[in-house]
């Protein structure tokens, strides 16, 4: 979003050692990203392959904005709701609840440092129907609530004439 309208800007109009000027707002990103607990860690370089987590991953990562169920996902796996979630958890560590949950939260959390949405906004796009239930989600799982983290971490898109 912010980031990469920033990344194609300084590229398309190769200004002056725009390569250098590109190579330091990547850095920032990746820090930004890093600092933040953004980047998400490789499901299986601890655990055994599974074919049935990996495909549900794969689904969680590809709907997470979207309204999905457990019971939907076990049955994608074609798998028990039960032998389902405790073959995630025993894969993965958590269930596919919490995992579904850190997605979206991760997801909201780019949204709140690279945009200037509203939370509402923000909520709904990582598919929350409740901005309450977001609010406590996301403090459970940063200890802030939502605006306290975007008044912390976020850094407003610098606008010049330059670029």
């Amino acid at each position: 979003m912010g980031h990469i309208r920033d990344f194609l800007k300084i590229y398309y109009q190769k200004s002056y050692s725009y390569e250098i000027l590109l190579r330091s707002r990547l850095l920032d990103f990746f820090h930004t990203a890093l600092s933040n607990n953004i980047l998400i860690k490789a499901d299986f370089q601890e655990t055994p392959f599974n074919p049935i987590v990996y495909k549900a991953i794969i689904m969680i990562r590809q709907n997470w904005k979207h309204p999905i169920s457990i019971h939907e996902l076990a049955n994608a796996c074609h798998v028990t709701h039960g032998y389902f979630c405790r073959l995630f958890k025993q894969t993965i560590g958590k269930s596919p609840k919490a995992y579904l949950l850190d997605c979206r939260i991760s997801n909201a959390i780019l949204l709140l440092l690279q945009t200037d949405e509203s939370i509402h906004t923000i909520s709904c796009e990582c598919g929350f129907d409740d901005i309450n239930y977001f609010s406590r989600c996301f403090k459970q799982r940063t200890g802030i609530t939502p605006t306290e983290y975007r008044k912390k971490n976020h850094t407003p898109t610098i606008k010049s004439d330059l670029f």
